[in-house]
Protein backbone atom coordinates (compact mmCIF):
# COMPACT_ATOMS: atom_id res chain seq x y z
CA UNK A 1 0.00 0.00 0.00
CA UNK A 2 1.25 3.37 -0.73
CA UNK A 3 1.29 5.96 1.57
CA UNK A 4 -0.64 9.32 0.44
CA UNK A 5 -2.09 12.47 1.56
CA UNK A 6 -4.81 15.35 0.17
CA UNK A 7 -4.34 18.58 1.79
CA UNK A 8 -7.66 20.35 2.48
CA UNK A 9 -8.78 23.82 3.78
CA UNK A 10 -9.39 22.03 7.48
CA UNK A 11 -6.17 19.74 7.53
CA UNK A 12 -4.88 17.17 5.57
CA UNK A 13 -6.52 13.54 5.41
CA UNK A 14 -3.66 10.78 5.22
CA UNK A 15 -4.58 7.32 3.17
CA UNK A 16 -3.16 4.27 1.65
CA UNK A 17 -4.27 2.79 -1.77
CA UNK A 18 -3.05 -0.03 -3.76
CA UNK A 19 -1.33 -0.35 -7.40
CA UNK A 20 -4.47 -2.21 -8.69
CA UNK A 21 -5.59 -0.31 -11.88
CA UNK A 22 -9.21 -1.13 -11.68
CA UNK A 23 -11.11 2.01 -11.86
CA UNK A 24 -13.94 0.15 -9.74
CA UNK A 25 -12.87 0.62 -5.76
CA UNK A 26 -13.65 -0.36 -1.98
CA UNK A 27 -13.11 2.89 0.60
CA UNK A 28 -12.92 1.80 4.38
CA UNK A 29 -13.36 3.74 7.07
CA UNK A 30 -12.57 3.08 10.48
CA UNK A 31 -14.71 3.48 14.00
CA UNK A 32 -13.90 5.89 16.70
CA UNK A 33 -10.16 5.77 18.44
CA UNK A 34 -8.55 3.26 15.59
CA UNK A 35 -6.89 4.08 12.64
CA UNK A 36 -6.91 2.53 9.42
CA UNK A 37 -5.23 -0.55 10.38
CA UNK A 38 -8.09 -1.94 11.90
CA UNK A 39 -8.43 -3.30 7.40
CA UNK A 40 -5.31 -4.85 7.56
CA UNK A 41 -7.21 -8.56 7.25
CA UNK A 42 -8.96 -7.09 4.10
CA UNK A 43 -6.59 -5.39 1.79
CA UNK A 44 -4.79 -8.28 0.76
CA UNK A 45 -8.05 -10.05 0.01
CA UNK A 46 -9.72 -7.29 -2.35
CA UNK A 47 -6.55 -5.92 -3.95
CA UNK A 48 -6.84 -8.92 -6.25
CA UNK A 49 -9.98 -7.02 -8.15
CA UNK A 50 -10.09 -3.67 -6.49
CA UNK A 51 -8.90 -0.37 -5.77
CA UNK A 52 -8.56 -0.94 -1.98
CA UNK A 53 -8.12 2.78 0.14
CA UNK A 54 -7.70 2.69 3.77
CA UNK A 55 -7.64 6.18 5.59
CA UNK A 56 -7.25 7.62 8.79
CA UNK A 57 -10.21 9.78 9.75
CA UNK A 58 -9.55 12.92 10.58
CA UNK A 59 -8.80 13.26 14.36
CA UNK A 60 -7.10 9.41 14.18
CA UNK A 61 -3.71 8.07 13.18
CA UNK A 62 -1.52 10.73 10.93
CA UNK A 63 -4.87 12.88 10.13
CA UNK A 64 -5.03 14.54 13.96
CA UNK A 65 -5.26 17.96 12.95
CA UNK A 66 -8.22 19.45 11.58
CA UNK A 67 -10.55 22.11 11.96
CA UNK A 68 -14.20 23.01 11.66
CA UNK A 69 -14.96 19.14 12.08
CA UNK A 70 -18.20 17.76 11.27
CA UNK A 71 -19.70 14.53 9.64
CA UNK A 72 -21.07 16.62 6.79
CA UNK A 73 -17.13 17.95 6.41
CA UNK A 74 -15.26 14.55 6.95
CA UNK A 75 -17.76 13.61 4.02
CA UNK A 76 -17.03 16.36 1.49
CA UNK A 77 -13.03 16.18 1.29
CA UNK A 78 -13.39 12.43 1.72
CA UNK A 79 -15.03 12.74 -1.89
CA UNK A 80 -12.92 14.97 -2.82
CA UNK A 81 -9.93 12.57 -2.02
CA UNK A 82 -11.84 9.63 -3.96
CA UNK A 83 -12.50 12.33 -7.01
CA UNK A 84 -8.56 12.90 -6.67
CA UNK A 85 -8.13 9.31 -7.60
CA UNK A 86 -9.16 7.23 -11.24
CA UNK A 87 -12.35 5.76 -9.62
CA UNK A 88 -15.23 5.32 -11.37
CA UNK A 89 -17.27 3.61 -8.39
CA UNK A 90 -16.91 2.62 -5.26
CA UNK A 91 -17.98 0.65 -1.88
CA UNK A 92 -17.84 2.39 0.88
CA UNK A 93 -17.14 0.40 3.82
CA UNK A 94 -17.71 2.02 7.52
CA UNK A 95 -17.11 0.17 11.03
CA UNK A 96 -19.04 1.37 14.21
CA UNK A 97 -18.67 5.61 14.15
CA UNK A 98 -16.76 4.94 10.77
CA UNK A 99 -20.26 3.46 9.15
CA UNK A 100 -21.83 7.46 10.07
CA UNK A 101 -19.14 8.92 7.41
CA UNK A 102 -20.04 6.57 5.03
CA UNK A 103 -23.61 6.90 4.98
CA UNK A 104 -23.09 10.78 4.57
CA UNK A 105 -20.31 10.21 1.68
CA UNK A 106 -22.90 7.40 -0.13
CA UNK A 107 -25.35 10.33 0.51
CA UNK A 108 -23.47 13.10 -1.82
CA UNK A 109 -21.28 11.09 -3.68
CA UNK A 110 -23.44 9.96 -6.77
CA UNK A 111 -19.79 7.39 -7.68
CA UNK A 112 -20.79 5.12 -4.06
CA UNK A 113 -22.20 2.33 -5.69
CA UNK A 114 -23.10 0.84 -2.23
CA UNK A 115 -22.85 1.28 1.40
CA UNK A 116 -21.54 -1.74 3.69
CA UNK A 117 -22.68 -0.97 7.76
CA UNK A 118 -20.21 -3.18 9.82
CA UNK A 119 -21.22 -2.86 13.71
CA UNK A 120 -22.56 0.39 13.10
CA UNK A 121 -25.77 2.50 13.27
CA UNK A 122 -28.37 4.83 10.97
CA UNK A 123 -26.94 8.33 10.93
CA UNK A 124 -29.95 10.20 11.59
CA UNK A 125 -30.62 11.47 15.44
CA UNK A 126 -34.67 10.58 14.90
CA UNK A 127 -33.87 6.94 14.58
CA UNK A 128 -32.60 7.55 18.39
CA UNK A 129 -34.55 7.60 21.81
CA UNK A 130 -33.47 11.15 23.65
CA UNK A 131 -31.71 8.92 26.55
CA UNK A 132 -29.50 7.54 23.76
CA UNK A 133 -28.45 10.30 22.42
CA UNK A 134 -27.92 12.58 25.95
CA UNK A 135 -25.42 8.79 26.68
CA UNK A 136 -23.13 9.64 23.19
CA UNK A 137 -23.19 13.40 24.02
CA UNK A 138 -21.56 13.09 26.99
CA UNK A 139 -19.28 9.26 26.63
CA UNK A 140 -16.63 11.62 26.57
CA UNK A 141 -17.32 12.92 29.63
CA UNK A 142 -17.45 9.93 31.46
CA UNK A 143 -14.42 8.47 30.10
CA UNK A 144 -12.44 11.43 31.06
CA UNK A 145 -12.59 10.12 34.50
CA UNK A 146 -10.58 6.64 34.07
CA UNK A 147 -7.00 6.03 33.87
CA UNK A 148 -6.22 5.66 30.29
CA UNK A 149 -4.26 2.44 30.55
CA UNK A 150 -7.24 0.93 32.08
CA UNK A 151 -9.94 2.63 29.04
CA UNK A 152 -7.87 0.88 26.87
CA UNK A 153 -7.83 -2.57 27.90
CA UNK A 154 -11.04 -2.30 28.74
CA UNK A 155 -12.33 -0.58 25.40
CA UNK A 156 -10.22 -3.60 23.33
CA UNK A 157 -11.52 -6.57 25.61
CA UNK A 158 -14.92 -5.04 24.71
CA UNK A 159 -14.55 -4.18 21.03
CA UNK A 160 -13.07 -7.54 19.82
CA UNK A 161 -13.45 -11.51 21.21
CA UNK A 162 -10.15 -12.56 19.14
CA UNK A 163 -6.15 -11.63 20.44
CA UNK A 164 -5.32 -10.29 17.27
CA UNK A 165 -8.25 -8.66 17.04
CA UNK A 166 -7.72 -6.64 21.13
CA UNK A 167 -4.36 -6.21 20.28
CA UNK A 168 -5.13 -4.05 17.35
CA UNK A 169 -7.61 -2.12 18.98
CA UNK A 170 -5.02 -1.89 22.18
CA UNK A 171 -2.56 -0.22 19.77
CA UNK A 172 -4.19 2.21 18.15
CA UNK A 173 -5.90 3.86 21.48
CA UNK A 174 -2.18 3.89 22.88
CA UNK A 175 -0.92 5.26 19.75
CA UNK A 176 -3.99 8.10 20.25
CA UNK A 177 -3.26 9.03 23.60
CA UNK A 178 -6.25 9.83 26.23
CA UNK A 179 -6.35 14.00 25.29
CA UNK A 180 -7.09 12.90 21.10
CA UNK A 181 -9.44 10.12 21.90
CA UNK A 182 -11.40 12.83 24.16
CA UNK A 183 -11.46 15.51 21.70
CA UNK A 184 -12.50 12.64 18.76
CA UNK A 185 -14.93 11.30 20.84
CA UNK A 186 -16.73 14.82 21.79
CA UNK A 187 -16.46 16.02 17.97
CA UNK A 188 -17.72 12.79 16.34
CA UNK A 189 -20.87 11.92 19.14
CA UNK A 190 -22.17 15.50 18.80
CA UNK A 191 -22.39 15.91 15.51
CA UNK A 192 -23.43 12.75 15.09
CA UNK A 193 -26.38 12.98 17.67
CA UNK A 194 -27.36 16.44 15.89
CA UNK A 195 -27.15 14.85 12.14
CA UNK A 196 -30.43 14.90 9.77
CA UNK A 197 -31.76 11.57 8.94
CA UNK A 198 -29.50 10.15 5.62
CA UNK A 199 -31.68 8.38 3.07
CA UNK A 200 -29.77 5.97 1.16
CA UNK A 201 -30.07 5.48 -2.58
CA UNK A 202 -27.79 2.87 -3.20
CA UNK A 203 -28.16 -0.76 -2.02
CA UNK A 204 -27.13 -1.25 1.64
CA UNK A 205 -25.61 -4.46 3.27
CA UNK A 206 -25.46 -4.37 7.42
CA UNK A 207 -23.05 -6.54 9.20
CA UNK A 208 -22.92 -7.22 13.49
CA UNK A 209 -20.55 -9.37 15.12
CA UNK A 210 -22.70 -12.40 16.99
CA UNK A 211 -20.82 -11.33 20.27
CA UNK A 212 -20.64 -7.48 19.58
CA UNK A 213 -21.90 -5.86 22.95
CA UNK A 214 -20.96 -2.14 22.17
CA UNK A 215 -24.13 -0.09 22.65
CA UNK A 216 -26.94 -1.45 21.25
CA UNK A 217 -25.66 -1.80 18.19
CA UNK A 218 -27.39 -5.36 17.73
CA UNK A 219 -31.26 -3.69 18.12
CA UNK A 220 -30.42 -0.84 15.79
CA UNK A 221 -29.14 -2.87 13.25
CA UNK A 222 -32.51 -5.22 13.42
CA UNK A 223 -34.66 -2.33 13.60
CA UNK A 224 -32.60 -0.54 10.52
CA UNK A 225 -32.94 -3.76 8.45
CA UNK A 226 -36.70 -4.31 9.11
CA UNK A 227 -37.73 -0.57 8.43
CA UNK A 228 -35.33 -0.61 5.17
CA UNK A 229 -35.56 -3.82 4.29
CA UNK A 230 -31.66 -3.88 4.26
CA UNK A 231 -30.34 -7.28 3.97
CA UNK A 232 -28.39 -7.87 7.16
CA UNK A 233 -25.69 -10.48 7.85
CA UNK A 234 -24.34 -12.14 11.27
CA UNK A 235 -20.48 -12.58 11.52
CA UNK A 236 -19.81 -15.49 14.04
CA UNK A 237 -17.23 -15.80 16.74
CA UNK A 238 -17.26 -11.90 16.31
CA UNK A 239 -17.38 -8.44 18.55
CA UNK A 240 -17.74 -5.06 17.45
CA UNK A 241 -14.42 -4.70 15.42
CA UNK A 242 -15.96 -8.13 13.29
CA UNK A 243 -14.01 -7.76 10.34
CA UNK A 244 -10.82 -8.19 12.25
CA UNK A 245 -12.30 -11.67 14.36
CA UNK A 246 -13.62 -13.10 11.62
CA UNK A 247 -12.12 -11.44 8.57
CA UNK A 248 -12.66 -15.01 6.30
CA UNK A 249 -15.66 -15.08 7.02
CA UNK A 250 -16.41 -11.21 6.57
CA UNK A 251 -14.25 -11.34 3.58
CA UNK A 252 -16.70 -13.24 1.19
CA UNK A 253 -19.90 -12.15 2.64
CA UNK A 254 -18.36 -8.70 1.58
CA UNK A 255 -17.18 -9.47 -1.48
CA UNK A 256 -19.77 -11.73 -2.45
CA UNK A 257 -22.25 -8.62 -2.03
CA UNK A 258 -20.18 -6.28 -3.87
CA UNK A 259 -19.69 -8.20 -7.13
CA UNK A 260 -23.15 -7.86 -7.92
CA UNK A 261 -22.97 -4.31 -7.82
CA UNK A 262 -19.33 -3.23 -9.00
Amino acid sequence: MIEKSIKTDRGNIYYWINENNSSNAIVFLHGLTVDHTLFNMQVEFFSKDYKVITIDLPLHGKSIGYNDFSIDNVASDLAKLIENEDISRYAVVGQSAGGYFAQQLANIDSKAACFIGVDTSPLGKDNYKSLDLFWVKHFSSFASFYPYNYYCKISSKQSSVTDNGRKNMYNALVKLGKENMLVAADKIYNSFATHDNVELKCPVLLVYGDCDKVGYVKKYNELWSKSKNYPIEIIPNAGHNSNYDNYSYFNEIVNNFIKKII
